[in-house]
């Protein structure tokens, strides 16, 4: 699956950001991760590798970089759900929480986001308390 249309939509959305919110590498790190590459031509996956050997050198350091800079994405997530409450910020919520291993906020926010996702739902207008 190609991810290009994603990325592409990823860097504009980024370039929106503040700087402090370092997007640039968040994308760097999402684009080191190779797709699936079942049916690709060895030759391709090789020169995908070199042309990330730089990143893959400290992917180490990279990774405590993010999860120091996983406090702040639940605090910028409680900050839209105090402002609305939809399908995409409860998902999002979720996910969130998910990878935080804090597992009960996270399934009540994945319950939310499908229950606003049903049949005739709307978002919701009100934030919860």
């Amino acid at each position: 699956m190609d991810a290009g249309a994603a990325l592409a939509r990823a860097r504009e959305l980024a370039s929106e950001l503040p700087a402090a919110v370092d997007a640039a590498r968040y994308l760097e790190a999402v684009e080191a991760v190779p797709s699936d590459d079942i049916g690709s031509p060895r030759a391709e996956d090789a020169a995908f590798r070199r042309a990330r050997a730089a990143f893959v050198s400290r992917v180490d350091a990279e990774m405590a970089w993010l999860e120091t800079a996983a406090p702040a994405a639940r605090q910028d997530i409680d900050a839209a759900k105090a402002r609305a409450s939809n399908m995409e910020i409860h998902t999002l919520a979720g996910i969130i929480e998910h990878d935080q291993d804090d597992l009960v906020p996270a399934a009540r926010d994945l319950l939310d986001a499908k229950i606003a996702y049903g049949p005739g739902a709307a978002s919701f207008s009100k934030p919860r308390s």
